[in-house]
C-alpha cells in the first residue's frame, strides 16, 4: 500500500494557516495600524469628586454659588446664626427679612487661595440689597447685577442678602468666576 498525502487537504491547511496569522496580526500588540491610537481619548468628566461644597478644592461649576451654604439667619447685634427662621420659597430663596436681620451664605471656604481671584459677576433677580464680604469687595452694581472683585489669599467670600421686596424678592443668585460670564448658561 503506497500512502499518499490528498494536495486538497494540503491546501486547505494551508488556507486556515494564513487567516489564521492574518487575523491574529490584527489582534495582537502591534498589530494594524488603524487600531493603535495615537493619543488616548481626553475624558469628559472627572471622577472621585467630592459633594459640592464650599469648602472642596474641586470647582466643578463656574457658578460658584452652586456651591454655597443654606441661608444663616443674622440679626444685628446678635451672634452667629442666632436671627430668626427664615421665609423660604420651594427652592430655598429668601421671601422676605423681619427688621434688623438679613440672610448670609458663604461660598469658596477653601483654604489656601485655592480658588481663583479675580473679577466676579453676580446675576440676580428680584428687588434687593446684596451686599459682600470677606475676601470679595463690590466694584460696580446696578440692578441685576454686581461685579466684584476677589483675593481668594483672603479667605471666604461672604454674601449677605440685606434687603428684598416680598414682592418681588431676590432669587436666582449666580456668582460667576473670572472669565466665563459671557459663556456660563
Amino acid at each position: 500500500m503506497v500512502y499518499r498525502s490528498n494536495p486538497g487537504r494540503r491546501a486547505g491547511w494551508r488556507r486556515a494557516a494564513i487567516v489564521f496569522f492574518l487575523t491574529a496580526g490584527v489582534w495582537l500588540p502591534g498589530g494594524h495600524p488603524s487600531l493603535i491610537a495615537s493619543d488616548p481619548p481626553q475624558p469628559r468628566l472627572g471622577m472621585n469628586l467630592s459633594g459640592p461644597a464650599d469648602w472642596n478644592t474641586e470647582l466643578p461649576f463656574v457658578d460658584v454659588f452652586r456651591l454655597s451654604r443654606r441661608w444663616i439667619s443674622q440679626r444685628r447685634g446678635a451672634g452667629w446664626g442666632k436671627g430668626p427662621e427664615l421665609a423660604l420659597d420651594e427652592h430655598g430663596w429668601v421671601k422676605r427679612l423681619e427688621p434688623n436681620c438679613y440672610a448670609e451664605t458663604l461660598l469658596c471656604t477653601i483654604r489656601g487661595g485655592h480658588y481663583p481671584s479675580g473679577r466676579y459677576t453676580v446675576f440676580y433677580d428680584g428687588r434687593g440689597k446684596l451686599e459682600f464680604g470677606g475676601a470679595a469687595r463690590v466694584i460696580q452694581s446696578r440692578p441685576g447685577r454686581i461685579t466684584i472683585q476677589v483675593d481668594s489669599n483672603r479667605g471666604s467670600i461672604f454674601l449677605r442678602l440685606m434687603q428684598t421686596d416680598p414682592s418681588d424678592y431676590v432669587r436666582n443668585i449666580h456668582v460667576i468666576m473670572p472669565g466665563f460670564e459671557k459663556t456660563w448658561q
